[in-house]
């Protein structure tokens, strides 16, 4: 029998049709594999090529990594020319970006690999844009892992890739400064949230993508802006979307900050809905997510090893299981957390 460990796992695209010894059709070729493939496959003899499956997997990663960064691209030059529009005083049209989110957000939502996809681009000298294209995809992948319906998805995407778009009222001295912000600059600031629900309901016919822009960075113990709205006052949606924006704000370069590991975004995520400030049933099932997706990663501990993440609890994802050489730690048991990736190409 071929060994299962060694030529096929999870998400892995097969190349080929595998039969069993008799001949017997398992599973097709193209077909994506997922727990119960594996599962069935464990009970029969089979044949397959793993080389050609390994071949076939990376083809089509690097594939979908060149389209999405150039649909990433576009998406970038029309949010960026809807900003010039605006600073104009020109109505711009919000038609070509929304379209262009939704092709890039079809392109990556079923792959096992789509946050490396989604960080494997990054347009550092207009990282403004970028954050909100990347805020508006993560906006979107959330909703799915809830069951999002499909209405609820467009919304999603739709807030999340002009959630920002009131900071194109703010003074770009106070949006660039690379050091600590004043407390009169820090309240101003705060203002693009009420800028930019003021600017989409001018421009907009849609209060919810308004609200958006409005109520992004309120929190459910009531301690954010502008209003302070908590709780269930709060829109479902919203609370998705100010979780996306946390997130990508935590891992990606900034003006006033380096680009940190998306594990230090993970325990900030569960920081906060420790504190009740964010939702715990988002943040616990976006980190499963999220470390599902580093799995297999090569990662470094903060004993001064470097790991492979093996295995992720379902009800504790942040804290995996851990092979290192020959050992394994199952950091549910031990004192021990990941820094970051071994291989900083994600």
């Amino acid at each position: 029998m071929t060994d299962l460990n060694n030529s096929l796992s999870f998400g892995d695209i097969l190349e080929h049709n595998i039969v069993t010894n008799k001949g017997v059709l398992l599973l097709n070729k193209g077909t994506q594999l997922t727990d119960n493939h594996l599962t069935l496959l464990s009970h029969f003899n089979w044949k397959y090529d793993s080389v050609n499956k390994v071949e076939s997997s990376n083809r089509l990663q690097e594939s979908t990594q060149i389209k999405v960064k150039k649909l990433i691209t576009e998406c970038i030059d029309q949010y960026s020319s809807i900003i010039e529009k605006i600073e104009i005083g020109e109505k711009p049209d919000f038609f070509g970006v929304f379209e262009g989110m939704k092709e890039t957000y079809n392109e990556i939502e079923g792959l096992d690999n789509a946050i490396d996809v989604i960080y494997g681009f990054q347009d550092l000298d207009r990282y403004t844009y970028q954050h909100s294209v990347n805020v508006s995809l993560l906006s979107g992948l959330i909703g799915k892992i809830l069951n999002a319906s499909e209405n609820e998805l467009s919304l999603l995407i739709n807030m999340g890739i002009v959630h920002d778009i009131g900071k194109v009222r703010i003074d770009n001295t106070i949006l660039n400064k690379t050091g600590k912000l004043t407390n009169a600059e820090f309240n101003e600031i705060k203002k693009h949230t009420l800028f930019g629900y003021q600017i989409l309901l001018e421009l907009m016919a849609s209060e919810k993508i308004a609200e958006g822009a409005l109520l992004h960075h309120e929190r459910l113990d009531g301690s954010g802006y502008p209003i302070g709205k908590s709780g269930d006052d709060i829109p479902f949606l919203i609370q998705i979307l100010s979780i996306a924006d946390t997130f990508d704000a935590i891992c990606t370069e900034r003006s006033y900050h380096e680009q940190r590991s998306p594990f230090f975004g993970i325990s900030v995520l569960l920081q906060e809905a420790k504190d009740n400030r964010f939702n715990e049933e988002i943040v616990i099932k976006f980190v499963r997510y999220l470390m599902n997706q580093y799995k297999g990663k090569k990662i470094m501990i903060n004993n001064g090893e470097i790991g492979e993440i093996i295995y992720v609890p379902y009800e504790e994802p942040h804290k995996p299981i851990i092979k290192s050489n020959e050992k394994m730690y199952d950091l549910r048991k031990v004192m021990l957390k990941i820094l970051d990736f071994a291989e900083k190409d994600q």
